[in-house]
């Protein structure tokens, strides 16, 4: 399993390099749902900075929320920030 988080994590990081918002959008949501904490978090970062996406303040919120229960501390530092 941390194998294919690290490969998610490489091809995910180089289409952010590339520029490729849509697909890193994409790939966050299914991970996001699939309860990855990281995918949780750094989407949330996306919908708070508006980074290939429009700002929104609440989905980032509920995003940052769902990581921190699922036992991310990155999610409830960001949390703090609301």
């Amino acid at each position: 399993m941390k194998l294919a988080m690290l490969f998610f994590t490489i091809m995910l990081s180089y289409q952010v390099m590339a520029g490729d918002f849509e697909t890193v959008i994409e790939y966050f949501q299914f991970a996001a749902k699939q309860g990855y904490t990281r995918a949780q978090t750094l989407l949330g970062v996306m919908y708070y900075y508006g980074l290939g996406i429009n700002k929104d303040y609440m989905k980032s919120k509920v995003l940052f929320n769902q990581a921190c229960d699922n036992g991310s501390n990155d999610g409830g530092l960001n949390r703090e920030g609301f």
